[in-house]
């Protein structure tokens, strides 16, 4: 298990050339505002650096940055979690680059975005497939249920 803590994007692909990973765990902001070089602006992924800086990414870049590391083009990577808000455009990108992905549709709040993370890493652990652990974690915290949506902040989606 590698941990980055407070790391950019160039710290991941650093990361992601030098190690084989087979599954990476994004916890980040899904609405950064990043402007495009033609000054429009957009919503973006962003990492909070050691510095306490944001790491913006151009959204069509998260996907260039892990492409080269899918199983599908030969990698060892087959797996993301993005633990933010708003983070299904970007997985829909990666799962449509090769990877399968949980990420959230909707806000999520901390505190309900990390409980579910812990359910579904500790069914995992416990040798449940990824779509048994997701249900489990789905279920377990009532994330994605129009009657408790308010509370559990959040509906997390699996692509697959």
């Amino acid at each position: 298990t590698i941990t980055l803590e407070q790391a950019g994007f160039t710290d991941l692909g650093r990361t992601l050339r030098c190690n084989k990973i087979t599954a990476m765990h994004l916890i980040m902001h899904g609405d950064a505002k990043f402007y495009t070089p033609e000054g429009i602006m957009v919503y973006t992924p962003g990492l909070v650096k050691k510095n306490g800086e944001l790491d913006e990414v151009d959204p069509q870049d998260l996907v260039k940055l892990f492409s080269p590391y899918a199983v599908v083009n030969g990698g060892s990577l087959g797996f993301i979690f993005i633990n933010s808000c708003k983070s299904f455009g970007y997985g829909n990108s990666l799962h449509q680059a090769g990877f399968v992905v949980v990420c959230w549709q909707t806000l999520v709040r901390d505190d309900k975005a990390a409980k579910f993370a812990a359910i579904f890493y500790e069914e995992r652990a416990k040798g449940y497939s990824i779509q048994a652990a997701f249900n489990y974690a789905r279920q377990k915290i009532k994330v994605g249920d129009p009657k408790v949506v308010k509370r559990a902040a959040g509906i997390p989606r699996l692509l697959r």
